[in-house]
């Protein structure tokens, strides 16, 4: 039989006994936001590489062509609402990890090294996330709507501003959750 364990206190509070019954619920839990913060930021992180190494430049170097698969991948595939979706999802479940932690240690936890290299990688997260869904994402929806049979064509300049739009997002995007990435993966060793 496991017998009760104390948490650490906390500056003013007094110290609880935690049962087998909590601990189990707050380890399911701290694994179900791992999972959901990690597997949808791997999602996300290789959604974005993806578009910003491959879809956009192969869709402004083929012209018409490469804008109707850009509205196939984007519009029909859904590929400009499930990065969204995924980029929400890793920030609320890191969010939340961040504010566990936070909690548990009374406010240490961000003063740590680990909880430093956490906290940068999660502004970078949440830039990456802004630059994506405010430039990268409309830009990325107004091209591909551009491609669809009967929509009016834009004219050279228009399709050449919104090109250059979709591309600086989407390399921020990407430059600043590989920033991310890496931040958290080695916070850890700090």
């Amino acid at each position: 039989m496991l017998s009760a364990r104390r948490m650490p206190p906390r500056l003013g509070a007094t110290p609880q006994p935690l049962t087998h019954q909590r601990s189990m619920q707050n380890s399911s839990l701290l694994m179900l936001l791992r999972i959901i913060h990690i597997s949808a930021g791997i999602f996300w992180v290789g959604g974005v590489v993806v578009a910003g190494l491959f879809i956009m430049p192969a869709a402004r170097a083929t012209g018409a062509s490469g804008q109707q698969v850009l509205m196939d991948i984007m519009l029909k595939r859904k590929l400009a609402t499930y990065l969204p979706v995924a980029a929400v999802l890793t920030t609320l479940a890191g969010l939340t990890l961040f504010w566990r932690n936070e909690s548990l240690s009374g406010g240490v936890w961000a003063q740590s090294n680990m909880g430093k290299g956490m906290s940068f990688g999660a502004a970078a997260a949440i830039l990456a996330a802004i630059a994506g869904m405010a430039i990268a994402a409309p830009s990325a929806k107004k091209l591909a709507r551009s491609a669809a049979p009967g929509a009016e064509p834009l004219t050279p300049q228009q399709l050449a501003s919104l090109q250059r739009r979709a591309a600086l997002g989407s390399q921020a995007a990407m430059v600043l959750l590989i920033v991310a990435t890496l931040a958290m993966a080695v916070s850890r060793y700090l």
